[in-house]
């Protein structure tokens, strides 16, 4: 079963900057403009930046996959 999250009131981008950093919402914003392009309807962008943020950052997907726009490039240890 999926927790509820709770939502600022009001939410703000300076809220969501706060939370998660000018870069995470430049990604999410940039990740919204593109699936708008391709025909999606977003009705409140914030609160959609605010969802796709926390799961993100809970499963460590979407921005925090990339460091500053560019993919992780982590060292694998072990091997041959």
């Amino acid at each position: 079963m999926k927790e509820y999250l709770k939502i600022p009131s009001p939410l703000t981008i300076e809220t969501l900057k706060k939370e998660f950093g000018i870069a995470a919402v430049d990604f999410y914003q940039a990740r919204i403009n593109e699936r708008i392009t391709m025909g999606k309807i977003y009705r409140n962008p914030l609160k959609t930046i605010w969802l796709w943020a926390t799961e993100d950052r809970q499963t460590n997907q979407g921005f925090w996959t990339t460091y500053r726009g560019h993919t992780c490039r982590r060292k694998k240890y072990g091997g041959s």
